[in-house]
């Protein structure tokens, strides 16, 4: 195989992998920041809803904190609560938003 062709197909290679990590580091922003508003907005529904002492924002932000992410929404009504959530990875940002409230409130987003 000519120097030219092997270049080439490294080039190429390396092109490819880029692009995989790219995708990949995307797939995992998007799953943490699913995971960590689910996990904030169910933190802050405690706090609303008198499972749990303390402001619900307040709750909903320490727990996206431990998910390395920040909340950038957080709005409490009388039958649940919305977090925004966003999460900063190598390649850029990816936000997410959930809902939690009580047993039988409607929760269509």
């Amino acid at each position: 195989m000519s120097a030219p062709v092997t270049v080439a197909l490294i080039a190429g290679s390396l092109v490819i992998g880029a692009a995989g990590l790219h995708v990949a580091s995307a797939l995992e922003g998007s799953q943490r920041a699913a995971s960590v508003a689910d996990s904030a907005a169910l933190a802050a529904a405690d706090r609303a809803f008198g499972w749990a002492s303390g402001d619900p924002c307040h709750g909903a932000a320490l727990v996206a904190s431990a998910g390395q992410a920040e909340v950038i929404l957080c709005e409490v009504a009388s039958d649940a609560v919305v977090v925004s959530v966003r999460v900063v990875t190598g390649l850029g940002t990816t936000t997410n938003t959930a809902k939690a409230g009580i047993n039988g409130a409607r929760l269509g987003m």
